[in-house]
């Protein structure tokens, strides 16, 4: 199956998005959010369902439009073309499948193309990311090896998990040693439940007999099933000897053998390894003894070819002069070579400097004005630059706290004016206040009135009537001029008021003193009556709570009127930030021609951040710079190669005519040298070659007493073994060696027959024609105890019958109902526990068999894949019975996988899953998708795993997400698939 076409509706941050004609091996290359991560989670999303809101799996809904979902175009095994299409719909969304005849089909098509591969198997087996292999180094050594076991069986480690949780569940129910268990609690309250049984069968006498019968029936049955198990035991023992009959005969024969073999001839220890040492060595002496008998003919024949060269003797001079010239030309090529370095390190350097300053013209660095006025106006706009942005932070903090401000303060002058009474409720308020000032006075006069009326009763001497009128009158002033003073809130005006009232008053009962009593009362009496109808005319109990209602709302208006103040001077000062804030703008405008006109000058682009714009500066100087030192420089290498040409001429002319030929410079010196170290050598050789064959006839005749020894050393190990010849002590070997063999397969056969069935053997032997009727004779035995114990048996139980009858009381009736109860949920449990308990043995068993078949095959493949990406420093993937991995290195020391380095532990693991990959290509061949897996990889390693990565392009179809140039660079372009802003903001807009 292969992944042709891609075409997103909505998904993300992706909006009609399309990537057409993926071929086998594509690489998506793109910067961080490009939609890398996005794109693979819509693969996973169309073939196996989007995540529901109820996981917590990212769902990728678009935030800006409606769409959500597209579609996905293949290419199955069989040629055969489908798009599957899945959008917003219920749960995972609605799918759609489109076959090349026009046909379509459903979520139950999807399961059988993908052949019943669900998510999580597609994602620990074909899709993974860095993450996916990082996990890896926070488990511990063991979690690693069942980690790595498990995703090479089956790519997740979903079984080890179950077994898990199944331990869990058995640990839940029963422990052999614990108490909290389901199933040793309800133990031991079934054994507490058989204590209190007891005790209430004790309780009741007429058992005693029942009791005895049954006890006896009991010891009887016991005995019988003793029996039966001895003689069960006897036929077991007979039926061993007869199942290891071949194996005890095989036994006895090598015992047998052994003993013919004891009176064997003593044997050199070692022997046959000595003989055939002294044997190769016979053989390597006789060869150097030829070889050297070799060496002494051809040294013969050089003392005669050994003559000096008279060719080159006229011109020893000329070369010598040559010769010493050597050091020059070496010095000439050592300067040549350090240039053409620092040429190319200039060129090299002065490349990547204008690949950062994007500039096309080298030559053209010489226009550009560099000096330290340029400088001074970098730094300038660098400078303006900066105190502008500090400015405008400054600005839009200030704005954000302004708003904030008023924001509170709106909200205050809200709640205060929610609180305040509207006009015409506040004047009818204030209305009110002031007649109950009034009737609070007109009380106090009316109280005052009926004390004067008291007193006239009284009848009183007109000096006292007199000082008394005085006095009432006095006092009716003060409370005149006092209520005068409330209702006017005029000090001086109530001061007016009640001097008037008092000389008034004074007058008044000056002029009425002579008068009689009687006149005097009455008026008093009028008064009062006419006071009292006032006083009922304002009755009422509100005027304190309307006082006081008063009082809150003068101050509320009062608070009303400071926030407003306050209100009005915030929004001045934000309308004033604003103000300021457009003036900062129309400043960065203006900053910024000044900075693209000084760009244009150095000739940088426009568009470059104002920041860059002072490291570029220092670029320019020392792009400047490595303008000069490579003119200069090549200036220098041209005046030595046409040193070195001259040099060559002259050798040319030097060795025309002789023997030896011009190639090249060094060649030639070198010929030349050997030449003439040659014509003195000739005339040592003769005597260094009589020399060397008499040292070769002193090693002619040393090796041949070698050989000698040896004849005797071989003569020696045939006498000690007692044979006379090569064939014979042979033979002598293969009996010794016969012989340790048999001893250690009696050892063998020993500990697995055991001393017990070989001693019974021995005595049965003779006999074992009869075995078979002993056999048959204790099943008869065995068949009648058992007759006899079912007997028993039924007599037991009708014993138990009549025990039950007679067994009466409500107390021992609840006590049995309660445990045959809880051996009743015993056995529920116990059920239970022996379902779980069946079921982990059958998983073992099945990863067992499964580890057996496919295991072997995934880790011979992984092995070969983790050399590749190792470089070959790894080369063996072990697995062993206690399921655990060991690595090989190439110098034979084994590690675990928590030994490795990280980088390490991710390539073993990439390397089990493309072997996974690789085995289960003809039952799912799905595309394999990977996110940036490779991060923590060298230069070598990554290139190691692309090539892996390429070698699936023909078979299974790879598609790698990376963000990193690097490895881009490594592949061709046809392979790569741009994921660039452009490209996202095209599709947006499409």
């Amino acid at each position: 199956m292969r992944i042709t076409d891609i075409h997103i509706y909505g998904f993300g941050k992706l909006e009609n998005f399309e990537l057409k004609d993926l071929s086998g091996f594509s690489i998506l290359y793109g910067e961080n959010e490009a939609g890398k991560s996005t794109i693979m989670a819509f693969i996973h999303g169309v073939l196996f369902g989007f995540p529901t809101k109820q996981q917590s799996q990212q769902r990728y809904e678009p935030k800006t439009h409606a769409k959500y979902g597209g579609k996905l175009t293949l290419i199955l095994d069989d040629g055969h073309s489908l798009t599957i299409e899945r959008i917003k719909g219920k749960a995972a969304g609605d799918v759609t499948l489109f076959y090349e005849d026009g046909s379509t089909g459903g979520e139950e098509e999807l399961k059988r193309v993908l052949k019943g591969l669900d998510k999580a198997a597609f994602q620990g087996i074909y899709s993974f990311n860095i993450h996916g292999l990082q996990e890896i180094s926070n488990l511990k050594e063991e979690d690693i090896n069942r980690y790595l076991l498990s995703s090479g069986m089956t790519g997740t480690d979903a079984l080890f998990k179950l077994e898990e949780q199944w331990q869990k569940e058995l640990d839940r129910l029963f422990k052999k040693s614990g108490k909290k268990p389901e199933i040793n609690q309800k133990v031991l309250e079934i054994k507490h439940s058989e204590l209190q049984l007891k005790k209430a069968k004790e309780k009741n006498e007429a058992f005693t007999l029942l009791l005895e019968k049954k006890n006896r029936a009991e010891e009887a049955l016991s005995d019988f099933r003793k029996e039966s198990d001895r003689k069960a035991e006897e036929v077991n023992r007979i039926e061993a000897l007869e199942n290891s009959w071949q194996d005890l005969c095989e036994y006895q024969n090598i015992k047998d053998r052994l003993s013919q073999l004891e009176n064997l001839h003593s044997f050199p220890v070692n022997g046959l390894q000595r003989f055939e040492k002294w044997q190769s060595q016979h053989v390597h002496q006789k060869s150097a003894l030829e070889v050297t008998r070799t060496r002494l003919a051809e040294l013969n024949k050089s003392l005669d070819e050994s003559k000096p060269d008279d060719t080159l003797i006229d011109r020893t001079a000329l070369f010598t002069s040559i010769l010493e010239k050597r050091e020059l030309y070496i010095r000439w090529q050592d300067q040549g070579a350090d240039l053409e370095r620092k040429l190319t390190g200039i060129k090299a350097k002065r490349d990547q400097l204008m690949r950062e300053l994007n500039l096309e013209d080298f030559d053209s660095i010489k226009e550009v004005q560099l000096d330290i006025v340029m400088k001074d106006r970098v730094k300038s706009i660098e400078d303006s630059f900066y105190k502008l942005q500090l400015k405008k932070e400054t600005v839009i903090e200030a704005l954000q706290e302004e708003k904030k401000q008023l924001r509170f303060l709106e909200e205050r002058c809200g709640e205060i004016e929610e609180s305040l009474l509207e006009e015409t409720s506040y004047q009818e308020l204030q209305k009110n206040v002031r007649e109950s000032k009034e009737a609070d006075t007109l009380k106090i006069q009316y109280e005052l009135v009926q004390e004067q009326l008291k007193e006239n009763k009284d009848k009183l001497s007109k000096r006292s009537k007199k000082g008394s009128a005085i006095l009432v009158s006095s006092a009716f002033s003060i409370l005149t001029g006092l209520m005068v003073w409330f209702l006017s809130d005029s000090l001086l005006a109530a001061a007016a008021v009640f001097l008037i009232v008092l000389s008034a008053i004074t007058l008044f009962v000056n002029l009425q003193s002579n008068k009689d009593g009687s006149d005097y009362y009455r008026q008093l009496k009028d008064k009062a009556e006419s006071l009292r109808e006032k006083l009922d005319a304002q009755a009422g109990g509100e005027g304190e709570q309307n006082r006081k209602l008063l009082k809150e709302q003068t101050e509320l208006r009062e608070n009303w009127k400071q926030w407003v103040l306050k209100l009005e001077n915030t929004e001045h000062r934000f309308l004033k930030l604003q103000e300021e804030q457009k003036d900062l703008f129309v400043q960065e405008e203006r900053l910024q021609e000044r900075f693209q006109d000084l760009a244009g000058e150095l000739q940088l682009s426009p568009d470059m951040p104002w920041k860059l714009l002072g490291e570029a500066f220092v670029r320019l100087k020392e792009l400047a710079g490595l303008y000069e030192e490579e003119h200069e420089a090549s200036d220098a290498y041209r005046n030595l190669q046409e040193k070195v040409l001259l040099f060559s001429k002259e050798i040319e002319e030097a060795v025309e005519g002789t023997i030896i030929q011009f190639t090249v410079i060094e060649d030639t010196l070198l010929r030349m040298k050997d030449a003439l170290a040659l014509n003195e050598k000739k005339s040592l050789s003769c005597n260094q070659m009589l020399k060397q064959r008499d040292e070769t006839i002193k090693e002619f005749e040393f090796i041949q007493a070698q050989v000698t020894s040896i004849h005797r050393e071989l003569k020696e190990l045939l006498a000690a073994a007692g044979a006379e010849t090569e064939e014979e002590f042979r033979h002598r070997a293969e009996l010794k060696n016969e012989r340790q063999s048999l001893e250690q397969q009696e050892k063998i056969l020993f500990n697995r027959l055991g001393g017990k069935l070989i001693q019974e053997f021995n005595l049965q032997k003779e006999k074992s024609h009869e075995l078979s009727k002993i056999k048959s004779s204790l099943k008869e035995e065995i068949a009648d105890l058992k007759q006899k114990t079912h007997k028993e048996n039924e007599s037991l139980a009708e014993m138990v019958y009549e025990i039950s009858v007679l067994e009466e009381g409500e107390s021992y009736t609840r006590l049995l109902y309660k445990y045959h109860e809880q051996k009743a949920e015993l056995n529920e449990l116990s059920r239970e526990w022996m379902k779980f308990s069946l079921a982990r043995s059958a998983l073992n068993k099945t990863m067992e068999e499964y580890k057996k078949e496919k295991l072997p095959k995934v880790i011979e493949t992984a092995e070969k894949y983790f050399q590749l990406l190792t470089n070959g420093e790894y080369h063996k993937i072990r697995s062993n019975k206690e399921k655990y991995f060991t690595i090989e290195r190439k110098d034979g020391v084994t590690f675990t996988p928590d030994e490795l380095s990280q980088g390490t532990k991710e390539q073993l693991y990439i390397a089990i899953r493309f072997a996974l990959v690789r085995i289960l290509k003809d039952v799912h061949s799905m595309p394999v998708i990977i996110d940036d897996g490779f991060v923590n990889f060298d230069e070598k390693r990554t290139e190691a795993v692309l090539r892996l990565m390429k070698e699936f392009k023909g078979e299974i179809q790879v598609l790698f997400f990376t963000c990193h140039s690097h490895i881009v660079r490594k592949l061709e372009s046809n392979e790569v698939i741009n994921l660039n802003k452009e490209r996202l903001a095209a599709a947006g807009e499409h």
